[in-house]
């Protein structure tokens, strides 16, 4: 089975770094690394014998990570065997897709913006769990 032309295009739209400066697009290691997550998620790991699971970590680790050349996989075909083995895996990597993107793109603003305006803070705070202490966060939020 190959790629529908409306699985290409989602895998091209999800890959789209969009407008804004801040914006991350998603490498070919990127999107290994988020089907080894789908893959695991959905306990299909038989079915990508070239990943290493004990490899893969949590999706939600803070901060997001970026991979490079960690996971070889043939994207076409690794997309097409998940794809084709499981009824809206296309879907489920479209979300996970979005919302590893604006996890990058937060991790920018983090990097590269000194201090939040008043509509950062809160969600500025929520990407800070984790990384400051329970004090520091408590302090940046009520400012």
């Amino acid at each position: 089975m190959t790629l529908s032309k409306a699985q290409q295009t989602l895998i091209e739209k999800a890959r789209n770094p969009g407008s804004s400066e801040m914006a991350a697009p998603l490498t070919d290691d990127d999107c290994a690394f988020l089907i080894a997550v789908i893959v695991r998620d959905l306990h299909i790991e038989t079915l990508f014998p070239e990943i290493r699971f004990d490899d893969v970590p949590e999706f939600f680790a803070t901060p997001p990570h970026r991979f490079t050349g960690r996971y070889a996989l043939r994207l076409n075909d690794a997309f097409d065997r998940l794809f084709s083995s499981v009824q809206d895996a296309d879907t489920y990597f479209s979300c996970l897709a979005s919302l590893y993107k604006a996890r990058l793109k937060y991790e920018r603003i983090l990097q590269q913006q000194p201090f939040p305006t008043f509509e950062q803070v809160g969600p500025r705070g929520l990407l800070q769990y984790g990384r400051l202490s329970a004090q520091s966060l408590t302090a940046l939020l009520y400012w």
